[in-house]
């Protein structure tokens, strides 16, 4: 066996389901020959359960299995463990058309583009369910219970591999942020996995808990997952040039059905209503309205400024931690090449803060009305099977979340 699994307990084989949660199967370090040969069963209906555990109804014959494949390259070490994220195969040994990794890698190579992609990750650290203190935004004392915490994640990520760009003290009490190196889509989705399960674990030896809810407390900054993406073509940049604009053309005429997908809980919701508050909570900048801008944080695509040609991006500023990365990118892609094909043009950009104007078109607002956007539409189509069954976890999600009694339905209608 190889001298790198030698002092390894075990490993586990991660995929991540349609309702966002990311399971695995683990493995003994010398079983780990075999496994890449010959895969692991897994019930196809895994992929089906909501953040509930409810099991929606699923289209998928029976309920037979499925083949998960580790990928090598993805094989990341924490003290005595290992994550490897796999693929899905069908007992044929044909690529399992619901599995969303395994259809972002389809779209990836069936195209004449090249993407650089990167995640800015924001989430919580939480003592007990409660966030740390009340420093702000970059404030130093944000910092003082949790460096080493901190530092240990951006530890294990490196010895992985994974660059982290820069860290930062977000807006919300005891809220945080990675940003990552650019990759390709598919590395940048795994980093995404491997990110959340390391700092989860790592935050655990500290007694902590890192929470990626879009919207952990209801009167500061919710958290985001902002997706950086650049065009590429023949080594070249084309992102702020013809067909890079066409790209975002088509994310723009798309945006509705995109929100379910990148907005893909109940919580969700909560985070992007934050604006109704009309008191500027910092750190909130929270965008909803479907138009582009360049340098502007309230348009749900920003073009940042940019340093170099090499540099140039979008940056989409929808999406929240709670995403299945995988279907958020193959969606965005799909989006994207479809404005490309169409020849779609973007309106004028808008450079001035439209959150609390009305003029300009929004995102569904509520989780009901993001799943009729995503259900009649042609991205729907695009997505084929793995668009199906991401809508029907979804709507077995908002069913469950109609049987349950809320606090704030407590606290609202206790004395009626």
């Amino acid at each position: 066996m190889n001298e790198v699994f030698k002092n390894l307990k075990f490993i586990r084989v991660d995929y991540v389901d349609y309702g966002g949660i990311i399971r695995s199967k683990a493995i003994e370090p010398s079983d780990l020959e075999d496994v890449i040969k010959l895969g692991i069963s897994v019930p196809a209906a895994m992929m089906n359960f909501t953040t509930l555990n409810t099991l929606s109804v699923t289209r998928m014959e029976g309920y037979e299995d499925v083949m998960l494949f580790p990928d090598q390259g993805s094989l990341t070490i924490y003290d005595d463990q290992a994550i490897m994220i796999g693929d899905f195969y069908t007992k044929e040994g044909k690529p399992w058309e619901y599995d969303p990794r395994q259809e972002l890698r389809k779209v990836l190579n069936k195209t004449d583009y090249q993407f650089k992609t990167s995640f800015e990750i924001e989430f919580y650290l939480l003592k007990d369910g409660k966030s740390i203190g009340d420093s702000s935004c970059y404030e130093l004392k944000g910092y003082y219970d949790v460096m080493k915490l901190l530092a240990e994640i951006k530890g294990v990520l490196k010895s992985n591999g994974i660059d982290v760009i820069k860290s930062i003290k977000e807006c919300g009490p005891s809220q945080y942020e990675f940003n990552l190196l650019p990759k390709n889509p598919l590395r940048t989705a795994d980093e995404f996995i491997i990110f959340k399960e390391v700092s989860k674990f790592v935050s655990r030896k500290y007694g902590f808990e890192a929470n990626f809810m879009p919207k952990p407390f209801p009167e500061v900054a919710g958290s985001g997952l902002h997706l950086n993406f650049s065009i590429w073509k023949e080594g070249k940049n084309i992102t702020l040039e013809e067909e890079g604009m066409n790209f975002l053309a088509g994310v723009l005429h798309h945006a509705k059905a995109l929100t379910l997908i990148s907005a893909p809980t109940i919580n969700s919701y909560k985070r992007l209503n934050a604006f109704k508050r009309k008191i500027r909570v910092p750190g909130t900048w929270v965008p909803t309205k479907i138009i582009y801008g360049y340098n502007n944080r309230s348009s749900i695509i920003r073009i940042p400024q940019a340093r170099s040609k090499d540099e140039e991006r979008f940056e989409f500023r929808l999406p929240d931690p709670s995403v299945n990365p995988y279907l958020l990118l193959v969606a965005f892609i799909i989006a994207g090449l479809d404005g490309i094909s169409r020849q779609m043009r973007p309106p004028n950009p808008v450079n001035e803060d439209v959150f609390f104007d009305d003029k300009f078109d929004s995102v569904p607002l509520t989780f009901e009305g993001a799943l009729r956007e995503f259900e009649s539409s042609r991205l729907r189509e695009l997505l084929g099977k793995v668009g199906d069954q991401f809508l029907s976890v979804k709507k077995q999600e908002l069913e469950d979340s109609l049987l349950d009694v809320t606090d704030w339905e407590w606290k609202v209608y206790r004395d009626i």
